[in-house]
Protein backbone atom coordinates (compact mmCIF):
# COMPACT_ATOMS: atom_id res chain seq x y z
CA UNK A 1 0.00 0.00 0.00
CA UNK A 2 1.00 3.08 -0.66
CA UNK A 3 0.85 6.88 0.80
CA UNK A 4 -2.52 8.83 0.78
CA UNK A 5 -2.38 11.79 -0.56
CA UNK A 6 -3.77 14.93 0.19
CA UNK A 7 -6.45 14.29 -2.93
CA UNK A 8 -7.36 10.77 -1.13
CA UNK A 9 -6.15 8.29 -3.59
CA UNK A 10 -3.75 5.77 -2.58
CA UNK A 11 -0.78 6.54 -4.96
CA UNK A 12 1.78 3.80 -4.26
CA UNK A 13 4.59 5.95 -4.81
CA UNK A 14 5.56 9.16 -2.99
CA UNK A 15 6.85 9.68 -6.65
CA UNK A 16 3.50 9.15 -7.66
CA UNK A 17 2.25 11.18 -4.73
CA UNK A 18 4.37 14.37 -5.47
CA UNK A 19 3.33 14.26 -9.17
CA UNK A 20 -0.63 14.43 -8.05
CA UNK A 21 0.06 17.45 -5.85
CA UNK A 22 0.54 19.82 -8.82
CA UNK A 23 -3.29 19.80 -8.92
CA UNK A 24 -3.76 20.74 -5.32
CA UNK A 25 -2.74 24.25 -3.49
CA UNK A 26 1.06 24.75 -2.58
CA UNK A 27 2.08 22.53 0.05
CA UNK A 28 5.20 22.14 2.14
CA UNK A 29 5.53 18.19 2.59
CA UNK A 30 7.49 17.44 5.71
CA UNK A 31 9.58 14.26 5.80
CA UNK A 32 7.81 12.51 9.20
CA UNK A 33 9.46 8.98 8.27
CA UNK A 34 11.11 7.12 11.16
CA UNK A 35 13.89 5.24 10.10
CA UNK A 36 15.53 2.88 12.80
CA UNK A 37 19.44 3.36 13.87
CA UNK A 38 18.84 6.83 11.55
CA UNK A 39 19.80 9.11 14.12
CA UNK A 40 19.23 12.00 11.12
CA UNK A 41 16.39 10.76 10.04
CA UNK A 42 13.38 13.54 9.85
CA UNK A 43 11.03 12.08 12.13
CA UNK A 44 13.64 11.14 14.72
CA UNK A 45 15.56 14.40 14.01
CA UNK A 46 12.42 17.07 14.30
CA UNK A 47 10.16 16.12 11.35
CA UNK A 48 7.10 16.75 13.62
CA UNK A 49 8.29 19.96 15.34
CA UNK A 50 9.39 21.23 12.16
CA UNK A 51 5.18 20.33 10.46
CA UNK A 52 3.60 22.56 13.53
CA UNK A 53 6.21 25.29 13.43
CA UNK A 54 5.47 25.50 9.73
CA UNK A 55 1.68 25.57 9.99
CA UNK A 56 1.68 28.36 12.61
CA UNK A 57 3.84 30.25 10.52
CA UNK A 58 1.86 30.14 7.34
CA UNK A 59 -1.24 30.78 9.09
CA UNK A 60 0.62 33.70 10.80
CA UNK A 61 1.05 35.34 7.35
CA UNK A 62 -2.31 34.37 5.91
CA UNK A 63 -0.88 32.00 3.67
CA UNK A 64 -2.61 29.77 1.46
CA UNK A 65 -0.15 27.00 2.20
CA UNK A 66 -1.16 23.31 3.28
CA UNK A 67 1.59 21.48 5.18
CA UNK A 68 1.40 17.54 5.25
CA UNK A 69 3.32 14.63 6.55
CA UNK A 70 4.96 12.53 4.21
CA UNK A 71 7.40 9.51 3.87
CA UNK A 72 10.71 9.51 3.32
CA UNK A 73 11.87 12.02 1.01
CA UNK A 74 15.76 10.50 1.06
CA UNK A 75 18.98 12.02 2.22
CA UNK A 76 17.97 11.29 5.81
CA UNK A 77 21.37 11.66 6.96
CA UNK A 78 20.46 15.37 6.04
CA UNK A 79 17.38 15.84 7.65
CA UNK A 80 15.23 16.68 8.58
CA UNK A 81 13.54 17.76 4.93
CA UNK A 82 10.87 19.32 3.51
CA UNK A 83 9.91 19.75 -0.18
CA UNK A 84 7.88 22.25 -1.48
CA UNK A 85 5.09 21.40 -4.42
CA UNK A 86 4.05 22.00 -6.77
CA UNK A 87 7.69 22.53 -8.25
CA UNK A 88 9.26 24.04 -5.79
CA UNK A 89 13.11 22.96 -3.68
CA UNK A 90 13.76 20.26 -1.22
CA UNK A 91 15.67 21.97 1.96
CA UNK A 92 17.37 19.99 4.10
CA UNK A 93 18.80 20.31 7.67
CA UNK A 94 15.66 21.90 8.61
CA UNK A 95 14.36 23.12 11.96
CA UNK A 96 11.47 24.10 13.56
CA UNK A 97 13.25 27.02 15.17
CA UNK A 98 13.74 28.05 11.80
CA UNK A 99 10.30 27.98 10.42
CA UNK A 100 10.09 31.96 9.47
CA UNK A 101 13.32 32.02 7.50
CA UNK A 102 12.55 28.75 5.87
CA UNK A 103 9.35 30.57 5.01
CA UNK A 104 10.90 33.93 4.04
CA UNK A 105 12.95 31.84 1.71
CA UNK A 106 10.31 30.08 -0.12
CA UNK A 107 8.23 33.21 -0.65
CA UNK A 108 10.63 34.59 -2.48
CA UNK A 109 12.09 31.62 -4.51
CA UNK A 110 9.37 29.34 -4.76
CA UNK A 111 7.45 30.05 -8.41
CA UNK A 112 4.34 29.39 -8.09
CA UNK A 113 2.45 28.79 -10.55
CA UNK A 114 -1.41 28.90 -11.16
Amino acid sequence: SGAICLGGVDCGTVRTYICCMRTLPPTLLVCCHSRTGAGSCSANGGGAPLRAALETEIAARGLSWQVAGIGCLGRCDLGPNLRAAPGGPVLTGCRAEDAAQLVSRLQSEWVIKS
